[in-house]
């Protein structure tokens, strides 16, 4: 009896204490803020298609910075996102004030959050990236 009882005590605290992962696949996230250094700003420069975050797979996504353009890979679990590989696949381009600030920050990215409809993610101790859903309407295929 008492084994049962421990089993079925294993087994609730397995069903509650893990958390599923939020599928970000197939998502697209436009940054719309930036906390560095303890004060927030905006991105600059401020341009329709800088700044975007796109999980294209369950492990796969692109990013464009200010300049220039990412693919890479990412695992997920509850509460953490690891950027595992980021490469430009614009090597040419450079980018310009926060543009170097958001590629970093995708490559130390640690924890996030989906909090009110927006994408949190930390890196640093203190700092994160603050994303808004994105819909590029040009290139919807419907």
């Amino acid at each position: 009896m008492k084994t049962k009882l421990n089993l079925l005590f294993l087994l609730c605290f397995v069903l509650f204490a893990c958390e599923d992962a939020p599928d970000l696949s197939r998502t697209s996230w436009k940054l719309t803020g930036i906390f560095h250094n303890g004060k927030k700003h905006p991105p600059v420069p401020d341009c329709d298609n800088c700044y975007i975050l796109k999980f294209t797979g369950w492990d796969k996504l692109e990013a464009t910075a200010s300049a220039s353009t990412f693919s890479g890979t990412y695992t997920i679990s509850a509460s953490t996102l690891k950027i595992t590989t980021l490469e430009s696949t614009t090597p040419d381009m450079e980018d310009v004030e926060d543009g170097i600030l958001f590629v970093d920050a995708l490559k130390s990215a640690g924890a996030f959050e989906i909090k009110g409809g927006s994408l949190i993610l930390y890196f640093g101790k203190k700092n994160h990236l603050i994303f808004s859903e994105y819909s590029d309407k040009k290139n919807d295929i419907n």
